[in-house]
C-alpha cells in the first residue's frame, strides 16, 4: 500500500513539474509569436483595401485573415493555460447561457443539438464570459466528433447542491488509453487538434470549484459531465 501511494506521489510531482516547464515554455512561444501576428494582420488590411476590385484575390486574403484568426485563437489559448485571468463571478442562469453556446458553435455536417433539462435549473455563481466558453469548447467537440448526420445532446440536472450538465455525443467514444490523460495538455483525438481544449475546459471548472469527468454513453459515444455548486443564497 505505501509502495503504491509513493509510486502515485512521484508521477504527480513528475506530472506538475512537467505541466510548469511546459507553462514557461507557452508563455515565452505565445508572446513571441504575437508580434510577427500583429504586422501580418496589418499588413493584410492594408492589402484588403486594395484588392477589393479584384474577387479572385478577395478570395485569398479571407483565407489568409481566416488562418490568422485561428493562428491568434490558438495562441490565446496557450496563454490562458498559464495565467489566471481573474473571475468577474455573477449569478448565472444555465439555460440561457448554454442556449447561447450551443446557437454559437458553427455547423458540423447535419448534426444535431438538442438541449433537454435545462429549465428550472438552480443559478451558479460563475464568470459568464468563461463558462460560455466551457461549453463551446464542449458541444464543439461533441459535434466534430458525431457522424455527419449524428447527434449531440446537452442535458441539465441538480443533485446535491450542485448542478449537473451533461454533454453527450452518438460517435466514436474515447479509448481506454487515451482517457486516462484527457484533461492534460497536448492530448487530443483530432487529427488536426493541439489538445488544449479540454485542458483548458478543466482549469476554468476547477476554478469555479467545479469539476469535469468523461463518461462512455450508453449506446455508444462520449459523455462529459460537467458539475458546478449553486450558488449560495
Amino acid at each position: 500500500m505505501l509502495h503504491t501511494y509513493r509510486e502515485d506521489l512521484l508521477a504527480q510531482q513528475a506530472r506538475q513539474e512537467r505541466l510548469a516547464t511546459f507553462g514557461q515554455l507557452l508563455g515565452s512561444i505565445g508572446h513571441e509569436l504575437r508580434n510577427p501576428l500583429g504586422v501580418i494582420e496589418t499588413s493584410l488590411y492594408i492589402i484588403k483595401n486594395r484588392v477589393a476590385a479584384d474577387e479572385r484575390s478577395q478570395k485569398h486574403v479571407d483565407r489568409i485573415g481566416l488562418q490568422l484568426s485561428i493562428a491568434n485563437k490558438i495562441i490565446s489559448d496557450l496563454l490562458d493555460m498559464i495565467r489566471d485571468r481573474p473571475l468577474s463571478k455573477t449569478q448565472l442562469g444555465l439555460a440561457e447561457l448554454l442556449q447561447d453556446a450551443a446557437s454559437s458553435v458553427p455547423p458540423h455536417g447535419e448534426v444535431r443539438i438538442e438541449l433537454e433539462g435545462l429549465e428550472g435549473l438552480p443559478p451558479v455563481a460563475g464568470d459568464q464570459g468563461q463558462l460560455r466558453q466551457v461549453f463551446i469548447n464542449l458541444i464543439t467537440n461533441a459535434a466534430q466528433a458525431a457522424p455527419a448526420s449524428g447527434h449531440v445532446w446537452v442535458k441539465g440536472g441538480a443533485l446535491d447542491g450542485f448542478v449537473r450538465v451533461a454533454v453527450e455525443d452518438d460517435g466514436p467514444g474515447v479509448d481506454e488509453a487515451t482517457r486516462r490523460r484527457l484533461f492534460e495538455p497536448l492530448i487530443t483525438t483530432k487529427d488536426k487538434g493541439i489538445g488544449l481544449g479540454l485542458a483548458l475546459v478543466k482549469r476554468i471548472v476547477d476554478r469555479h470549484e467545479g469539476s469535469i469527468s468523461y463518461e462512455p454513453r450508453d449506446g455508444g459515444g462520449a459523455r462529459f459531465v460537467v458539475r458546478l455548486p449553486v450558488a449560495r443564497g
